[in-house]
């Protein structure tokens, strides 16, 4: 008899060679009805592994996060089989699930694949789940893969960079397409509830765009189709709050696709909102003792030799000849802030030093992956770097953090949570340092009450992290916030101070932002609203709207009275019936509409409409201009 010893630290007594399928059946049906796959001693495995030692064991129900990406890699394959099924001389390449939900298969094929293809697929798939096929697995040697593999170059790239001897493929029924794969998969098909294909792409293998183009089929799946049903209507709303959309229409920002691919144009609004984000920004930052710096666009090749982008970056950066020089558009803003600091010698009792930008970066990234501003060439980012004593970090940890609560709450998300990334196999530093640093992280998530997750070996090899992602409206969550320990700038760019003793020693170095890129955060903010911004940050705070062209000098009037308290407000003198000016308005999600007319002039007062539809009669224009700066005091 073999122990098994389950998450809740129980011990179970099993025959040697009983499957997790059994095992789960042997604690209850329940159990057995809901599970997908299991994770024995930390690999995860199908639930007709056979067990042949004592071991860990927790299986995946189907509630769990592991067993919808298993699910989406499984409804993959099945993709695979359905367009091998369709077109025979297809070599399919990966198909894995995606961490943000669904999955992609490529195809190197002879013909993209339109609307009418992915319905097809979409049907034949149905079929299958219908049948309830089984995911079979097989093992074989290498070199037997490589036979089977031998006319399909893709996979063969994939066997040339194993090292085990021994491969799994799996195969769904005994038809379906015969599949390289680690696996798991579920049970079945008839495991996948539900499935949608949601477009087609054309990529390139590996992202190199030397390489094959690749037809790539983007698809998820669900247990049921509740949950399919939910997820097309929360696309559905993502839509129609596409900040790509959204941009344009409120004339705010587009990027320039035709003349600069991945770079940003922003309009005259889009603008004040980018300045009353900036200005709320180094406010903020000012009062919380940093010192706002500025740093060049450009730098020579040695700077960057020095830092060591050109050795892992350089892929991503844009040369620039100056003269015989050699010099590079930046990637990041931190040796800047290193090169700042060095200046002039420091002492210990100057420390923290805390240096803040908003600095804008260029980095290269593939066409293909270019998505309005969520990704983009040029963008900007609140970068900060706090040099300290290492007994400063937690204090220094906790002030950021106390900062990034206040930032999202006044910006209106309700929901963010922490993850602390620690050591990875490769990095640089002693493991003294790391202990001590990733303890002050700890201490200062603790000490702050926040909740987190470990993300174990995930912290750049240059020092640990905690990463901060914030949930929207539509209940997606997006990376925004990044505490970084920095161990390798300091040495690169010999960061000194002098201690108490006359001898110069390493400051404790911390990057960090928050917004992360202020392109994208506009992005996020236009989406978490559906373009209708707060009143402190909509650009347009109020429009006046004359009922007739006879209340046009009175309108100018209250125009002027508002603007010179500071509001931002526009008139609209359009030959229109005020009806069209009311709903134009209402399109563009502006607060408030002040409605001008005989009435309204003859009292020397104005009529209000809030973008909700309320409407009050008879108010002093004084009054409007204190509710409204009271309001945007508070960040409403």
């Amino acid at each position: 008899m073999l122990k098994i010893r389950l998450p809740d630290r129980s011990i179970l007594k099993i025959q040697r060679g009983t499957n997790v399928y059994d095992v789960a059946k042997s604690i209850g049906l329940g159990l057995a009805r809901d599970a997908v796959a299991a994770n024995i001693n930390g690999k995860k495995v199908d639930l007709h592994y056979k067990i042949g030692e004592e071991c860990k064991l927790k299986i995946f129900t189907k509630q769990s996060k592991e067993a919808i990406s298993i699910l989406n890699h499984s409804a993959a394959h099945l993709i695979a089989t359905v367009v091998k099924n369709l077109y025979p001389d297809v070599k399919p390449a990966i198909g894995p699930s995606i961490d943000s939900g669904g999955f992609y298969y490529d195809f190197y094929s002879n013909k993209p694949y339109f609307k009418e293809d992915l319905s097809l697929f979409e049907e034949k798939a149905n079929e299958i789940i219908k049948l309830d096929l089984p995911f079979n697995r097989l093992e074989l040697y290498l070199d037997q893969a490589e036979v089977i593999y031998s006319k399909n170059r893709f996979k063969m790239e994939i066997l040339q960079d194993i090292k085990e001897s021994i491969v799994s493929l799996y195969q769904i029924g005994e038809d379906g397409y015969l599949d390289l794969c680690k696996g798991p998969h579920v049970p079945s098909t008839g495991k996948i509830g539900a499935i949608k294909i949601l477009t087609s792409s054309s990529v390139h293998w590996k992202g190199d765009q030397g390489r094959e183009k690749l037809q790539r089929i983007y698809g998820i799946a669900f247990f049921n189709n509740k949950d399919l049903i939910s997820f097309l209507k929360r696309r559905e709303e993502a839509e129609r709050r596409d900040h790509r959309i959204l941009g344009p229409q409120l004339d705010l920002f587009d990027t320039a696709k035709a003349y600069g691919p991945g770079m940003a144009l922003f309009y005259p609004k889009g603008t004040i909102l980018w300045e009353i984000i900036e200005e709320f920004w180094r406010k903020e930052h000012r009062n919380a003792g940093y010192d706002i710096v500025r740093t060049p666009h450009l730098f020579r090749e040695n700077v960057w030799e020095q830092s060591g982008h050109l050795d892992y970056y350089k892929e991503n950066m844009y040369p620039v000849d100056v003269g015989k020089e050699k010099w590079y558009v930046k990637p990041m803003n931190c040796p800047g802030h290193m090169m700042i600091y060095n200046r002039k010698s420091h002492s210990y009792r100057e420390l923290p030093i805390r240096l803040a930008e908003f600095g804008t970066v260029y980095r290269y990234e593939l066409s293909g992956t270019l998505n309005g501003l969520l990704r983009v060439r040029g963008f900007t980012q609140d970068d900060s770097h706090i040099f300290m004593l290492p007994d400063q970090l937690e204090e220094e940890i906790l002030g950021v953090i106390k900062m990034v609560d206040r930032f999202y709450k006044i910006f209106g998300f309700q929901e963010w949570i922490y993850h602390l990334s620690t050591r990875p196999d490769k990095s640089i530093g002693t493991k003294e340092i790391w202990d001590q640093s990733t303890y002050a992280l700890k201490k200062a998530l603790n000490k702050a009450k926040k909740n987190y997750k470990i993300k174990e070996g995930e912290g750049a090899f240059y020092g640990p992290k905690i990463d901060i992602d914030v949930k929207d409206a539509l209940g997606r969550m997006w990376q925004l916030a990044t505490i970084q320990v920095d161990f390798n700038l300091p040495e690169r760019f010999d960061i000194t101070y002098m201690g108490d003793d006359g001898n110069y020693y390493r400051p404790v170095v911390i990057h960090r932002v928050i917004f992360g890129a202020v392109d994208r955060f506009i992005a996020i903010l236009l989406e978490h609203y559906g373009g209708k911004l707060p009143l402190w940050l909509s650009p347009v705070q109020a429009i006046v709207i004359p009922i007739t062209d006879r209340n046009n000098e009175y309108a100018k009037f209250v125009e002027k009275e508002i603007r010179k308290d500071g509001m931002r407000v526009e008139v609209d003198f359009s030959p229109e019936r005020m009806e069209y000016k009311i709903r134009e308005a209402q399109m563009n999600h502006i607060p408030y509409m002040i409605i001008i007319g005989q009435k309204e002039e003859k009292n020397n007062k104005i009529s209000i409409r809030s973008r909700q539809g309320k409407i009050r009669k008879g108010v002093m224009i004084q009054d409007f201009v204190s509710e409204v700066h009271r309001k945007v005091l508070e960040y409403q």
